[in-house]
């Protein structure tokens, strides 16, 4: 059960849904000006919202768009995208990282010469290069 929520959180999709929503969010949260009076909202967002009787400002103030980065649902998205960076990093990171360090890399020549198809390079042209 435990795996299986990793898993879901694991993927890329969710992982961009949520950072974009955290971007715009945060652009919202730029756009608006952040906590300020009331009043400040009344003046500059009077008018009314989407053809209902509902003001601007008591839709901003509603949603808590006058203080966006401090909102319960803002730190729900942030603490859901670190979540979904955890569950990446447990579920598909480290296992790759321990299938990489099984690799074994060829130091000598003598380790290339035991398969069928090799060659040696007489010229070594990148001996030639000049370092700037």
């Amino acid at each position: 059960m435990k795996i299986k929520i990793l898993r879901t959180f694991a993927q890329l999709n969710i992982a961009v849904f949520l950072l974009l929503l955290i971007a715009g969010f945060s652009i919202i949260g730029t756009i608006i000006e952040q906590d300020q009076a009331i009043d400040y909202y009344k003046l500059n967002y009077s008018n009314s919202f989407f053809y209902v009787n509902i003001a601007t400002w008591e839709f901003l103030l509603g949603f808590g768009l006058d203080h966006v980065y401090r909102t319960w649902w803002f730190l729900t998205l942030l603490f859901l995208f670190g979540t979904s960076l955890i569950s990446c990093t447990f579920t598909q990171q480290f296992p790759v990282l321990k299938f990489a360090r099984r690799c074994n890399f060829k130091l000598n020549i003598k380790e290339f010469e035991r398969y069928d198809y090799y060659t040696r390079l007489k010229n070594f042209f990148f001996k030639n290069f000049k370092r700037f």
